[in-house]
Order: structure tokens, then C-alpha cells, then sequence
């Protein structure tokens, strides 16, 4: 199955969990799309794509600034599962197609 889709998320953070909207558009191995918070959308830099794997940057504003995020996850059917790494730690991303 592809990863390409819209994914309705929850972001664990340290100041609670944040609902989301990630968007991923795969090319051969290059992924593009959107990552999206209350506090806008944001363009995927970066990206990569290994079978179900996933890899990108994100430039993302959050309530305690705004920092390039590293995500790492993974689509198994329609759950999305990943890691998000900032400069203060690391982030549960989980989510399910739109």
C-alpha cells in the first residue's frame, strides 16, 4: 500500500497533545506534502521514501517557537507512526487516514 494520503494526527508533546494534519505525496523515492497544527501548515523538506518508511524535515511553529523538525515513521495500512526529533527532545506523531 502506498503512503501517499492525508492522515489525521496527534503529536505528543510536553505540553499535551496536539492534534495535526500530515499530508504525504511520494514520487518514486521523494516525498513531498504538508504538515499542519493550529499554528499553520508547513511544507515537507527532505523527504524520502523506502517502501512504507518515511523521512522528512518540517519548519514547524509551536507554542514554544518554531524549529526544523526530523520525523521518521511508517504507514501500515491506515495508521501513521512516527518520531518527530527537536532540539528539546523527541515527539510521538500516530495517526490514521483522513
Amino acid at each position: 500500500m502506498s503512503v501517499d494520503g492525508t492522515y489525521d494526527v496527534t503529536v505528543k508533546t510536553p505540553l499535551g497533545v496536539q492534534p495535526g494534519r500530515l499530508s504525504l505525496v511520494s514520487d518514486g523515492d521523494a516525498l513531498t506534502g504538508t504538515l499542519q497544527n493550529r499554528l499553520g501548515t508547513f511544507e515537507i523538506e527532505d523527504g524520502s521514501v523506502s517502501g512504507n518508511q518515511v523521512h522528512f524535515f518540517a519548519p514547524v511553529k509551536t507554542p514554544l517557537g518554531q524549529f526544523r523538525i526530523e520525523i521518521t515513521g511508517e504507514v501500515a495500512g491506515d495508521t501513521y507512526s512516527g518520531i518527530g526529533k527537536l532540539p528539546l527532545g523527541t515527539v510521538r506523531v500516530e495517526g490514521r487516514r483522513a
